[in-house]
C-alpha cells in the first residue's frame, strides 16, 4: 500500500475516534442532564406519594394491632395506667404511672407493629414521565417511573408523660404512645429512609388541684402523707 495511501487511512481513523470519542461524551452528558432533571423533577412528587403510603401503611398497621389487642383484653381503660392519691381537700397531690402495665403494652405493640409491617413487604409507587415536562394537564402522560417502598427495621415504641395547669386550679394528666418506624424508598437514582412517627394516648384527664409534687413511674405508692 503507497504511504499516502495508508496516511490518509490512518488519518480517517484519528477522525472517527475522535468523533465516537465526542458522541460518548454528549452521550453521557445528556444521561448526566436527565439523571439530574428526575433527581430534580421527579424526585419530590415520588417521594410526597411513598411518604402518604407509608403513613396510611403504618396507621394501618397501628389500628389493627390496636383492634387486636383490644379484642385480647390486653389494652386497659385509662385509670388502669396510673393511680392518684388524693387529700381532704380533694386534691391530687400524689400521682404513680403503673409501668408495668405500660411497658407490657408497649413491648406487644411494638411486636405486633413489627410482624405487621414485615408481612406487608414491598409496595410499588409509580409516577408518569410526563410530569417532567408539565404540571398541568400533561403531567399524567407519558410512561411511567416506577420504586419500591418498603418497611426495613422494626417498629420502635416508647412512652411520655406530660402534666400542665389549666384553667382554676386544675391538672391536665397525659401518658402517650410513641410508635416510631422506618419506611425505604428504592430506586436507580437514590435511596431515602422515610421515618413515620404516630402518637397513641393512653390517658387524656383532667383532675383537680395544683400539679403535684409526688411522681412516681410504678406502683404501688411508697407510703406518703400529704
Amino acid at each position: 500500500m503507497p504511504k499516502y495511501y495508508k496516511y490518509h487511512l490512518q488519518s480517517r481513523l484519528r477522525k472517527a475516534k475522535v468523533f465516537l470519542l465526542i458522541v460518548i461524551s454528549i452521550a453521557c452528558i445528556c444521561l448526566a442532564v436527565i439523571f439530574s432533571q428526575l433527581n430534580e423533577r421527579l424526585m419530590p412528587p415520588i417521594l410526597a406519594v411513598a411518604e402518604m403510603m407509608a403513613v396510611n401503611e403504618m396507621n394501618i398497621a397501628i389500628d389493627n394491632s390496636l383492634r387486636r389487642l383490644s379484642y385480647e383484653g390486653k389494652l386497659r381503660t385509662a385509670e388502669d395506667y396510673y393511680t392518684k392519691r388524693i387529700d381532704s381537700y380533694g386534691n391530687v397531690y400524689a400521682l404513680a404511672v403503673n409501668t408495668i402495665l405500660v411497658n407490657e403494652v408497649t413491648s406487644l405493640l411494638a411486636v405486633d407493629i413489627s410482624r405487621a409491617l414485615s408481612d406487608m413487604g414491598s409496595e410499588a409507587v409509580s409516577i408518569p414521565l410526563g410530569i417532567l415536562f408539565s404540571r398541568g394537564v400533561f403531567a399524567n402522560l407519558g410512561p411511567r417511573y416506577t420504586i419500591n417502598v418498603m418497611p426495613t427495621g422494626n417498629a420502635q415504641v416508647d412512652y411520655e408523660t406530660r402534666f400542665e395547669s389549666v384553667g382554676i386550679n386544675q391538672i391536665h394528666f397525659q401518658l402517650w404512645l410513641n410508635v416510631n418506624a422506618v419506611v425505604q424508598v428504592v430506586n436507580p437514582i437514590q435511596h431515602k429512609d422515610i421515618v413515620v412517627e404516630r402518637r397513641i394516648v393512653l390517658v387524656n384527664t383532667i383532675f383537680s388541684g395544683q400539679v403535684p409534687h409526688a411522681y412516681f413511674t410504678g406502683v404501688p405508692f411508697p407510703q406518703i402523707n400529704p
